[in-house]
């Protein structure tokens, strides 16, 4: 979302054709998607490691990111999947318009993503399940109470953490689980040697660090 919004702001041509999809309630088509994170991905404080919030949502993204992956050097730790129910997803995004104030998040628009959602997203589980990635976590309740789900769900994978420098959990990623909450969440650090590195969260939230594990 916040790659997305900022190549909108930029004016950027990948940006206003963003602009355009997501104002009739589209998903971004893969190709763009793909290359506007392989930019992102091509910056300095995403070398030693990072996490993806809503991508990849389909196969081909999926295909996509093994390859950026194969090119850095990174691997996937692992794939968070907050569940949520879908009437309590769109109430949460319809505050989130609200209070951000984003007029394209209209009822309509948002159970049409939901749908794309069910059909090109939702099956990826799958794929993270085989490969033995998929962290499942109920997305329903209070920030906090999801916060501690999400930390003993990670910590119980072995899935690094990643935590804010200056207190809760992933600033902007707690906030959005109070109001959003279901999607993808991607941890990945480098290949070589398993010691936790610095991250950043590519949403609103800045510098993180990543919690020993004692590997």
């Amino acid at each position: 979302g916040d790659i997305f919004r900022a190549n909108i702001k930029a004016e950027t041509p990948l940006g206003l054709k963003v602009k355009e999809i997501t104002a009739s309630g589209g998903y971004v088509s893969d190709d763009i998607t793909n290359e506007i994170v392989r930019d992102r991905l091509a910056e300095p404080d995403a070398a030693n490691g990072f996490l993806l919030d809503g991508y990849p949502r389909t196969e081909a993204q999926v295909d996509a990111l093994a390859g950026m992956l194969a090119e850095t050097g990174h691997r996937i730790d692992g794939v968070l999947m907050l569940t949520v129910d879908e009437d309590e997803v769109v109430g949460r995004l319809l505050k989130r318009a609200e209070v951000e104030n984003r007029p394209d998040d209209t009822e309509d628009v948002i159970r049409e993503r939901q749908a794309i959602y069910r059909r090109e997203t939702e099956p990826l589980a799958a794929v993270f399940r085989a490969k033995g990635l998929l962290v499942e976590v109920d997305g329903m309740g209070e920030v906090d109470e999801v916060t501690a789900r999400v930390l003993e769900a990670l910590r119980g994978a072995r899935v690094p953490v990643v935590r804010p420098l200056h207190g809760a959990l992933f600033a902007g990623f707690a906030a959005d689980l109070g109001i959003a909450g279901q999607g993808f969440f991607v941890v990945t650090q480098k290949a070589e040697g398993l010691t936790p590195t610095d991250a950043r969260l590519f949403t609103r939230a800045g510098s993180f660090k990543v919690d020993e594990f004692g590997y």
